[in-house]
This record gives structure tokens, sequence and C-alpha cells, in this order.
């Protein structure tokens, strides 16, 4: 397993959001993490990524414990996520979105602007072409990139944001309901990036609310219902499950 979260807990005062939850996430696979609103899957992927400390229990990722790294440690170590509401820069250029995700660039100590500037300029030139390799990897036009990224559609949004996680050079992906509000040509272009990802080495665990799509999409399922893990099994397995159905809908 490249991720194992191991009898996680999650405490919000007297609230338990995640209540030890154990689940592994295998190599090269899209694995999905699903369930019903207020499950606690958000909550999860920001004990993940270190936005939020575990209460209790344990984060493995590529056989060292990260429970108590950083975020920043996490995405050096090969972690990164996307959100729900995208979370680009509006005002700043497509390309600029993109080169932000690129970790320990020089220019971000002032004594290297200053003392190294040939060595600065050469570093965001690379970083600058490596940023138009992770767009031409998500077919973002060469056209649109000097434009606004808030001027683009919701679900060139998305695949911007693809990018600029794809810039960070991780190799866990987290994607955050990378589907919610694509229209059926925005989903084939997703389907397709996926697919690239996949070819590349890249293992994915994403949160998404439609089990048509995670069967589809996934290899496996974590299915989470007031914060605990339910079931993991394939989609078609969970989907099954006149429990886990009733959990889902609420019935």
């Amino acid at each position: 397993m490249l991720l194992e979260v191991e009898n996680a807990s999650k405490w919000f005062g007297g609230l338990q959001a995640v209540k030890g939850a154990t689940f592994g996430v295998p190599e090269g696979q899209v694995t999905g993490l699903v369930g019903p609103n207020g499950a606690g899957k958000t909550t999860l992927f920001n004990m993940i990524t270190g936005t939020l400390p575990t209460d209790e229990g344990t984060v493995t990722y590529n056989g060292t414990d990260i429970t108590s790294a950083s975020p920043q440690d996490r995405v050096a170590a090969g972690i990164g996520r996307t959100f729900q509401d995208v979370r680009l820069l509006p005002r700043l250029s497509v390309i600029d979105n993109v080169c932000v995700g690129v970790q320990k660039q020089p220019g971000e100590r002032v004594r290297n602007v200053f003392f190294r500037p040939a060595k600065s300029r050469a570093e965001e030139q690379r970083t600058v072409d490596f940023a138009h390799e992770c767009l031409d990897f998500v077919g973002i036009p060469e056209q649109v990139r000097g434009q606004s990224a808030g001027s683009l559609s919701y679900g060139e949004q998305k695949l911007v944001s693809i990018a600029r996680l794809l810039a960070t050079r991780s190799k866990l992906l987290l994607l955050d309901e990378p589907t919610s509000g694509l229209d059926e040509s925005s989903l084939d272009q997703f389907r397709a990036v996926l697919a690239k990802l996949l070819s590349e080495g890249h293992t994915v665990l994403l949160v998404e609310h439609n089990m048509l799509l995670v069967r589809e999409l996934c290899h496996r399922a974590v299915f989470l219902g007031t914060g605990e893990v339910l079931a993991v099994d394939t989609p078609e397995k969970l989907m099954e499950s006149e429990v886990l159905r009733d959990v889902y809908f609420g019935a």
C-alpha cells in the first residue's frame, strides 16, 4: 500500500467527525472515497494532507509514518491535493497559477534574487517550461495560458487545478470531487487525464458522489458513514449492498 490510514480519529469539540478509520490506497490504482454528505470524507482528506492534525491513529506514506509531518513536508514527500472549489488565483494568468505549484524555487529566497540573479532567471524559465508541460498534459490550449485563470470555463479551471497539482511532482494525488459541475465534454476530458495519470505511475484517491462514475473510474472504494469506514471493496460490490445503499440514500 502506498498510503495506509490506521485507526485515525478526529474530534471537533464533542463531535467525533472521523472514528477509527482504517484503509489503504494501493499504488498505481484509483481508490474512491465515497459516502453521504457529512460522512467525514473531506476531514479525512485534510488529515492525510496534514491541514488537520490526527487526534488518534497513524497515517503512513510509502512506509514512513507522516502523522506528525507538516503539510509542506507531505507535499515534498509526494502527496498533493485539489479542492472541490478549485481555489485558483483568478487574477493571475493560467501559467502563473501552475508555476506557484512548483516547489523550492530559488526566487523564494530574497538573497538569490539579489546575489544570484542569473541562476534565479534560469530557474524561473525552467519553472515556466515545466508549467507548460503540466498544462500540455491536461490539454489546456496554449492560446489561453496568458489569460487570467478566472476567465476560463469551470471545466477548464478544474483541469488547471490538476496541472497545478502535477507541478508539485506529487505521486499520490488526492482529488476532491473532481467531476462536480462538469458537463459531458469536460467529463470526457477528465477521463482522459485520469488514464494518463495512471499510465505515468500516479496513484489517485478521489472523493466522488456519482457512484456510476466511481464504478467506471475506481479500482476499489472506501465507504465512509458518519466518520466510520463501513466497507472497502470494489465499487460493484459496494453498490450491490442493500445496507450501504440505505446508509448512502438515508433509507
